[in-house]
């Protein structure tokens, strides 16, 4: 990032605003697309995950012709149990006001659901930062290249990284820039994986009018440095922040319909500073009932990138298919409990066996196709031959 984006010319996003932001590089169109937001008239927002979808195109293809010559194929899912998809909460702790991060406490401890606490040095009192982490939520950091004596570059990163991960006491494995400040290519993501981050937050919207999926994504992804090398480090976008604040709450609603329809994850930032405002807490509450109505349950950013390598890391090998049955083997490197192992299989029966051991499998749709799916806990450095018998056996 060298330089101010392009603001929306109907003037509600406007990123050109002479501070370097990770928005700055985006590369949706702001008139094709972005759709206005059900409810709010004059909003519109980047409502589809573009990138998903042409992925999701490759699939359905691949997935179309397998059904088409019965060809069974196995899948590991994306999630345990099943889920149709996840949500996340952060928290980027401005200011530091404790009074208010024990009223955002009060208010997840209602809503029950752990988030990840994004601190920007100096942090709260030590005693109020080990009651964030006693209360079951993450610390991760919040790179401050934006406030006055606060810089871009490795050197001031890296000592806030020090500083807070010993305020933490721990290892920190989450980040979000200060205002999604970036600077330059993928350096920042290589200072990240060398000082040891596993996720970054950092790419998302930083106005009103580009809220939504403005990075193409609702997915984690790796991000890949010039030379083509994939830097190890998960980027899970921030679509939006504080409802009733940043945006009104009617736009939770499609985000989290694509999320959901998508497969992917509805993260949604609300900052402490927000939350004495009208209706803030409230549509906290409100939106995490929702989404665990419809299915979703609510991890931390460590959560999500433990059960995100450990999925990734999974191979297939040995894959054999007959008239009465199809076999595979599966190996895993690291454990996953309750991993989802799919079979795309027209002819299934419905009956499958690991390791010998007969299981019941359960017929689920994702992507528009029908799945025969079994829940089973993975060992770390583990193998596994799994069997599904077809109808006709």
């Amino acid at each position: 990032m060298t330089r101010d984006g392009v603001s929306a010319p109907d003037g509600t996003a406007p990123v050109s605003d002479g501070i370097l932001k990770s928005d700055d590089g985006a590369v949706l169109d702001w008139l094709l697309d972005r759709e206005p937001v059900p409810g709010v008239h004059g909003l519109s927002a980047f409502l589809q995950p573009i990138a998903d979808q042409w992925r999701e195109v490759v699939l359905r293809v691949l997935f179309e012709l397998a059904t088409k010559q019965n060809v069974p194929l196995p899948l590991l899912w994306l999630y345990p149990r099943a889920l149709p998809a996840l949500a996340h909460l952060s928290h980027d702790t401005d200011g530091n006001d404790p009074d208010k991060a024990r009223q955002l406490l009060d208010t997840l401890a209602v809503a029950d659901v752990p988030a990840t606490w994004c601190v920007i040095a100096p942090g709260y009192e030590k005693d109020l930062i080990d009651t964030v982490r006693r209360a079951g939520h993450e610390l991760a950091t919040h790179y401050d290249a934006l406030s006055d004596g606060c810089h871009w570059g490795r050197e001031p990163f890296d000592a806030q990284q020090r500083f807070l991960r010993e305020l933490f006491g721990e290892e920190p494995v989450t980040n979000k820039n200060h205002y999604l400040r970036w600077e330059g290519d993928t350096e920042f993501f290589e200072w990240c994986a060398q000082g040891g981050l596993l996720m970054d937050q950092s790419k998302g919207a930083s106005k009103t009018g580009e809220a939504g999926f403005n990075f193409g994504t609702c997915h984690p992804y790796q991000p890949v440095a010039p030379n083509g090398r994939v830097i190890p480090v998960l980027e899970l976008p921030t679509p939006t922040q504080d409802l009733h604040v940043f945006a009104p709450e009617e736009l939770a609603a499609p985000l989290m319909a694509a999320a959901e329809r998508h497969h992917g994850i509805l993260h949604l930032l609300f900052h402490p500073a927000h939350i004495d405002k009208p209706q803030v807490a409230d549509s906290i509450i409100r939106v995490v009932r929702t989404a665990q109505e419809r299915g979703l349950e609510w991890w931390t950013a460590r959560q999500i990138s433990a059960w995100e390598r450990a999925r990734r890391q999974v191979t297939w090998s040995d894959y054999r298919s007959g008239p009465e049955q199809t076999q595979v083997t599966l190996c895993a490197h690291s454990a996953l409990k309750d991993a989802t192992l799919l079979w795309l299989c027209p002819k299934s029966s419905g009956q499958a066996a690991v390791d010998g051991a007969s299981l019941s499998a359960k017929r689920v749709h994702f992507w528009g196709f029908p799945f025969e799916a079994v829940v089973m806990d993975l060992a770390e450095d583990s193998a596994y031959t799994l069997r599904l018998r077809s109808e006709e056996s």
